[in-house]
C-alpha cells in the first residue's frame, strides 16, 4: 500500500506523468456516526476507476490502493471541511482541508490543484507593537499569533534610552523619570519640550528599527505591520528602512488588553488585504483589450507555460473540459483525451513562477473563471 505522503501544493503543481487521479470529498461531521461520508466516497471511487477503466489505464488497482485504504477506516477524517486524495504511479498524496471542497473524482494529466486553493485570506505578515512600555514582534497567520525572538530589540523606551536628563538652553530643565514613550520635561517652552520627545521617539526607533530589519533581513519585502498610537506609528514610519509598512492606528498598547489589540490590528490586516486584492481587480478590468491581461480561457492554455502570467486570479473551481492542440476545443463533460483546463492553465502558471489567488466566484470581470496579469 501507497504511504500517504505530507502535502506539497508546489509538488503537485508541478507533477508531471498520468493518469492523475484527484478525489475530493466533502466532511460532514455534525452526524460522525453516520456512513454518508464513507458513501460518498465510495461512489466517487467508483467514478475514478470507471473513467480509468474508459482510458484503458494500466494497473489501477494500485492507483487506487489509497483510497479504498481510507475507505476501511471507521471515520474518513476527523475535522469538517473536506478531504482530497490525490493518486499516481509511484506517488499518493492525503490532505485534510478545513474549507469545503468536492465532490468530485478527475482523471486528467495533472491533478485537479484548484480546489486546494484556500479561500482567499491575508498572507501571513509581521505585527511590531511600539508602546512606550513595550515594544514586541509578531508574526500573525490569520488568527494566530507567534512572538519572535528579536536579538537585541528593547523591551521598552526606558530599556533603550534608560532615564535621559537634558538640560535645555531654553530654560527648561529635566523633571522626573520619563515615561510611556514621552521625556518629562518642566520648562518654560512647549516648543522645546514636543522637540525633545520627538527626538526621544526617533532615537528609540532607530533602535528598534535595526533590530526588526536584522530579524526581517531574509524577507525585506513582508508587510510589517506598526500598531500604537498616531504619534508613535508615524514616528517609527519616518525611521524605518523596512520597503513596506502598514501603518495600525490602535491607540498605547499599554493601555489596550492583548484580545482588544489584536482584534484591532486583524482588522488593518483584512481591509490592507481587501484593498490589496480590489487593486489586483482594477488593473485587470483596465488592462482588458491592452495585451498586458486576460480572461479568455483558450488564451490563457497557451500562455500560463511560457512564464507571461505575472498574477492568475481563479474564480471558479469548477471544471472546464476541452483538448488542447493548435486551438482549444471545449467539451461539456469528461472525455478520455480531454483535460481539466482550468487545473491545466493553474498548473502550468504555477510552474512558470505566476502568484496564484482564489479570488471566488463573481468578482472577475464578465464572471470570468480565470484572470491574469501579464509581465509583458
Amino acid at each position: 500500500m501507497h504511504a500517504p505522503h505530507d502535502l506539497s501544493l508546489d509538488e503537485l503543481a508541478r507533477h508531471i506523468g498520468g493518469p492523475c487521479v484527484s478525489i475530493l470529498v466533502p466532511i460532514d461531521r455534525r452526524h460522525a456516526d453516520d456512513q454518508r461520508d464513507h458513501v460518498q466516497l465510495k461512489d466517487l471511487v467508483a467514478s475514478a476507476r470507471s473513467q480509468l477503466e474508459s482510458a484503458e489505464a494500466s494497473r489501477i488497482d494500485d492507483l487506487l490502493d489509497g483510497p479504498e485504504a481510507v475507505l476501511r477506516r471507521p471515520i474518513i477524517a476527523n475535522q469538517p471541511g473536506g478531504l482530497a486524495l490525490f493518486c499516481a504511479p509511484g506517488l499518493y498524496i492525503e490532505l485534510p482541508t478545513d474549507w469545503t471542497v468536492g465532490p468530485a473524482a478527475v482523471v486528467a494529466s495533472c491533478f485537479a490543484v484548484a480546489s486546494l486553493l484556500p479561500p482567499s485570506r491575508p498572507a501571513p505578515c509581521h505585527v511590531l507593537v511600539v508602546g512606550g512600555k513595550r515594544v514586541s514582534l509578531h508574526r500573525v497567520d490569520g488568527s494566530t499569533w507567534t512572538p519572535c525572538a528579536v536579538a537585541d530589540l528593547p523591551a521598552s523606551i526606558e530599556d533603550a534610552l534608560g532615564y535621559e536628563r537634558l538640560e535645555r538652553m531654553s530654560g527648561a530643565h529635566a523633571g522626573g523619570p520619563a515615561h510611556a514613550g514621552s521625556l518629562s520635561i518642566i520648562g518654560h517652552g512647549r516648543g522645546a519640550q514636543d522637540e525633545d520627545r520627538k527626538q526621544r521617539l526617533t532615537r528609540y526607533f532607530h533602535q528598534v528599527d535595526a533590530a526588526v530589519v536584522a530579524h526581517l533581513h531574509l524577507d525585506p519585502d513582508a508587510p510589517l505591520v506598526a500598531a500604537g498610537t498616531g504619534p508613535a506609528v508615524s514616528r517609527y514610519q519616518s525611521v524605518t528602512r523596512h520597503r513596506h509598512v502598514v501603518p495600525a492606528v490602535v491607540g498605547s498598547p499599554d493601555e489596550l488588553s492583548p484580545p482588544e489589540l489584536r482584534r484591532q490590528v486583524e482588522a488593518v490586516i483584512q481591509l490592507a488585504h481587501s484593498t490589496s486584492e480590489d487593486d489586483l481587480l482594477a488593473r485587470v478590468g483596465e488592462l482588458l483589450g491592452t495585451g498586458r491581461a486576460s480572461i479568455d480561457l483558450a488564451e490563457l492554455v497557451h500562455t500560463a507555460p511560457t512564464g507571461q502570467v505575472a498574477e492568475l486570479l481563479v474564480g471558479s473551481t469548477t471544471p472546464r473540459w476541452g483538448r488542447v492542440g493548435d486551438h482549444v476545443e471545449f467539451v461539456d463533460q469528461w472525455a478520455v483525451d480531454a483535460d481539466d483546463l482550468l487545473d491545466r492553465v493553474i498548473c502550468e502558471a504555477w510552474r512558470a513562477g505566476a502568484t496564484v489567488r482564489a479570488i471566488g466566484p463573481g468578482r472577475l470581470p464578465n464572471d470570468a473563471v480565470l484572470a491574469a496579469l501579464y509581465r509583458y
